[in-house]
């Protein structure tokens, strides 16, 4: 009889070797094996340690051990583990998990586990059961992890049960240790970045070599995490390019020099741009995520930028330099009236008025400052009929 051991080899021998699983089959060379008593069934981590627990995959036939590899895969390869920033981690568990299994059922070679959380039903009619709790989600086949998750939030209660298979990043020492303690190897926060840079590396190359046999509803699920729906480039790159370029006495151009005295071309650094997200009350969760992705497109377009981000609502929060890694763990203030004014009085107070652009994230639905401001300022909006009083407006769809 052949062990547990090979029977989970077998099962990733399978997805790199059948073309239609090729996506899969790649990314589960970086998947490493561990018995954990302490898990009840299967639980992954940043490492791609899949921890399982063996009385309950002696249980499983080769299509639910290849369903279950399938299902890991998708957690790390849709970020679920370095994306939880404020949110509950037992129902980001659960939208998780019904995205993923949402991708896995129904297709041939693999059968999602008894008792996998699924939505029952067709185009608007899905229907999940959670405990004794049934609920309605709409086109989850369509939705973003993300938006499952505001959707569930509406409706689940505080306390539910739910055995989460998603080993987040430890947040102090005293997680670690807990870790520990259960047999893991934990991942601390700053290790979190790094290896969430290496996974979407990974997810991009498999893309790229295994086209064709890519599930439609991962690249969907991708696009709408790591692409923006505004055209930044087209926007603001000739701007920025202009400015990425100095020229100056101090280096002397060679291409005239020392027959004429022209000054040389050198890069800028810190060319500031402000991005503030409104976070008042009138804004939705679905609204500020899709501003964190178009922040997200922002920083991948032009990684010269010196990029700082703060929330507010009639008041600044927390101001803070970022990169683009960081866009995904922002803990977000707010709920309050909305006053756009403090925001423009914050860049005054720090930078002088001296900042090549802010881009503010709103509904538009709040008091504007009087006078222009000296730096060109972007309005982002989904609110098509919004008057502003100076700078552009750019309009982006709404999420349903």
């Amino acid at each position: 009889m052949m062990s547990l051991e090979d029977r989970l080899t077998k099962a990733k021998i399978f997805l790199i070797t059948n073309k239609d699983w090729a996506w899969f089959g790649q990314l589960s060379c970086y998947l490493s094996f561990y018995e954990n008593d302490t898990v009840p069934t299967a639980a992954v981590d940043l490492n791609g340690n899949l921890y399982y627990n063996k009385k309950w995959f002696e249980e499983l036939t080769d299509d639910n051990i290849r369903a279950v590899l399938c299902h890991e895969i998708l957690h790390l390869a849709f970020r679920h583990l370095d994306r939880l920033s404020y949110r509950d981690h037992k129902l980001w568990n659960v939208a998780c998990d019904l995205k993923v299994n949402e991708e896995i059922k129904g297709r041939a070679d693999m059968m999602l586990t008894k008792g996998a959380l699924v939505a029952e039903g067709y185009n608007n009619a899905w229907k999940v059961n959670i405990g004794q709790k049934s609920l309605r989600v709409t086109d989850i086949n369509e939705r973003t992890s993300d938006q499952i998750y505001f959707e569930l939030r509406k409706h689940l209660p505080k306390e539910f049960d739910y055995e989460c298979d998603l080993i987040m990043p430890a947040g102090s020492k005293q997680e670690e240790e807990e870790l520990k303690k259960k047999g893991f190897s934990p991942v601390n926060s700053d290790q979190a970045g790094r290896l969430a840079k290496d996974w979407q590396g990974r997810v991009f190359s498999a893309t790229q070599q295994s086209r064709g046999s890519s599930p439609a509803g991962v690249l969907r699920e991708i696009y709408k995490l790591e692409n923006s729906e505004l055209p930044w480039g087209q926007i603001l790159r000739q701007r920025f390019r202009r400015m990425a370029i100095q020229h100056k006495w101090e280096k002397p151009s060679k291409r005239y020099f020392p027959r004429f005295y022209f000054p040389g071309r050198t890069k800028a650094n810190g060319i500031k741009v402000i991005a503030a997200i409104d976070t008042s009350g009138s804004m939705s969760q679905a609204q500020i995520t899709k501003a964190i992705s178009e922040l997200y497109g922002l920083a991948r377009t032009f990684q010269f930028l010196e990029l700082w981000v703060t929330d507010c609502d009639a008041q600044v929060y927390e101001a803070k330099k970022v990169k683009a890694e960081d866009l995904s763990r922002l803990l977000l203030k707010g709920g309050g009236g909305t006053d756009f004014r403090p925001v423009f009085r914050w860049i005054k107070e720090k930078f002088d008025d001296r900042i090549d652009s802010l881009v503010f994230f709103t509904d538009c639905d709040g008091e504007f400052p009087k006078d222009k401001s000296q730096y060109e300022t972007f309005w982002i909006t989904d609110s098509v009929n919004a008057k502003i009083p100076f700078g552009r407006k750019l309009v982006i769809s709404q999420d349903n």
